[in-house]
């Protein structure tokens, strides 16, 4: 079963198959679903249906939609935060990217990829 956290959908993590539950998480962007960071009391939210969900399935994959801004790391990061899972690197070494929208892919010479996250 594939959760689906937009604005079109209800929130709802039915267990189908036991084996494996998938949380995907779009987001509310105003204009574009994906353009959005969760905020702290909705990660909150989202993590107690999830904690009640766990002993449900063998396998939980939650993935938060990709964005240009890093969104997806840095909610990843709450969200394991708040379910009490260590990430495989330290989040302090990993700089989310904050790109000033005026400037569309301009990187300063110093600012860490994405990439040195999953190294």
């Amino acid at each position: 079963y594939c959760s689906v956290i937009e604005p079109l959908l209800p929130p709802r993590m039915d267990i189908t198959n036991e084996d494996f539950l998938y949380v995907r998480f779009h987001g509310f962007g105003d204009k574009i679903w994906f353009n959005y960071l969760f905020s702290d009391n909705e990660i909150n939210k989202y993590a107690k249906k999830i904690k009640e969900t766990i002993s449900k399935a063998k396998l939980i994959n939650i993935y938060f939609n990709n964005h240009f801004s890093g969104y997806a790391i840095k909610n990843s990061l709450m969200m394991m935060k708040k379910l009490n899972i260590k990430p495989r690197n330290n989040p302090e070494q990993v700089q989310v990217l904050e790109i000033n929208k005026k400037k569309y892919g301009s990187l300063s010479k110093d600012q860490t990829t994405l990439d040195k996250f999953f190294n």
